[in-house]
């Protein structure tokens, strides 16, 4: 009786701390530099598949917008990105956008692909912006919805 007690109470504190290890549900904010961007987690790992077609466009950025950063689609197309948190804008005068290690993302102008992401995500518009998730900017960057 003592030894099945036992392994319940394992078990019960097992399945406790696999849920409480489990990823936070990302929130959304902007970060001291005016850069949108989205708290994201290491806990689990990126898939290698990609989007038909990519998502790619051009980088852009202008100081003293509403929006900072944002890519260029093909046809001109104005696409607001939410992204990872620890993602900075600096401009120099050109912007450029940098991943939370400081590593160089792009500049103005850079083209970019979000091979992850599908045009059918969300509009691209500032109220339902496209969120940079998955493998790229050598990292690995999951939004979890709540």
């Amino acid at each position: 009786m003592r030894i099945v007690i036992g392994r319940l109470v394992a078990a019960a504190l097992l399945a406790f701390a696999l849920a409480a290890c489990g990823p936070a549900t990302s929130t959304m904010g902007t970060g001291l530099d005016g850069l949108r961007t989205y708290s994201w987690t290491r806990q689990v790992l990126c898939t290698l598949g990609k989007s038909i077609p990519p998502f790619a466009g051009t980088l852009r950025g202008q100081r003293g917008t509403r929006e900072l950063v944002w890519i260029e689609g093909p046809a001109g197309e104005h696409w607001s990105i939410v992204w990872p948190a620890g993602f900075t804008v600096a401009f120099t005068p050109a912007a450029e956008l940098r991943n939370e290690r400081g590593d160089l993302v792009g500049r103005d102008g850079d083209a970019i692909e979000l091979d992850q992401v599908s045009l059918g995500q969300a509009t691209g518009t500032y109220d339902d912006p496209y969120l940079a998730t998955g493998l790229f900017a050598g990292g690995c960057y999951l939004f979890v919805s709540g």
